[in-house]
């Protein structure tokens, strides 16, 4: 609960004084905008009052009836070599014209600009959920802010990070130390004492029996009787 309240309070204090320098800054600018006025129709109404147009002096201090009041007062205008006459309704229509042109300037910011805040509220989201719309309201400021910020937290001090796997070790606890390896050679393989079988020699192909020649024919035989 303490927490909440802390926080609360702490955005508007943080939402108050960004208020009060604003509220400043717009009452200095009321107040030169205001001075410059009343030193202008001062002078005016003075230099109106001494020329034929002086029962239109008052004029000066009327917005819009000024501009018509110097159209009078400058009948010809010389831009180089070029010269115009003076139109007192132009005149006076200028800064009606000017005004609608800062409407309408005004309205195409603000719709930019809410168009920004919504954006810039999904950043902001991702970052400080709680100051949110407060930091995209002044997302120029809140930037600033969140520049050192991770996201999801609200500090960016460093977290330690748990363990990737198994569990932690204990207090006092020194992890034993694998034996060193012993380099690896090469076994010495010793080479058999390799002997020459002794093959004997083929036995010798046997010949053909050779037979006596035949003894020759006796005469008177068979073929002389």
């Amino acid at each position: 609960m303490s927490g909440w309240l802390d926080s609360l309070w702490y955005q508007m204090r943080w939402g108050y004084g960004v208020a009060t320098v604003l509220i400043v800054v717009f009452a200095l600018i009321a107040l030169i905008y205001i001075a410059c006025w009343v030193l202008h129709s001062l002078g005016f109404i003075e230099v109106a009052k001494r020329s034929p147009h002086a029962n239109k002096a008052w004029m000066a201090w009327v917005p819009f009836c000024r501009q018509y009041l110097l159209g009078l007062l400058v009948p010809e205008v010389r831009v180089g070599a070029l010269q115009l006459n003076s139109f007192p309704l132009f005149l006076a229509a200028l800064p009606v014209a000017l005004v609608l042109h800062s409407i309408l300037s005004v309205l195409t910011w603000l719709v930019v600009y809410t168009l920004l805040v919504f954006v810039n509220l999904e950043i902001f989201r991702r970052y400080r959920p709680k100051d949110a719309v407060l930091l995209a309201i002044f997302y120029p400021i809140g930037y600033f802010i969140i520049r050192n910020q991770v996201i999801g937290r609200v500090s960016a001090a460093p977290q330690t990070p748990p363990p990737t796997q198994g569990y932690p070790p204990n207090a006092g606890y020194a992890p034993q130390q694998a034996p060193p390896q012993q380099p690896y050679t090469q076994p010495n393989y010793q080479q058999p004492n390799y002997q020459q079988p002794n093959y004997q020699q083929p036995y010798a192909q046997p010949t053909a029996p050779q037979y006596p020649p035949a003894p020759p024919e006796q005469p008177g035989g068979p073929s002389g009787q």
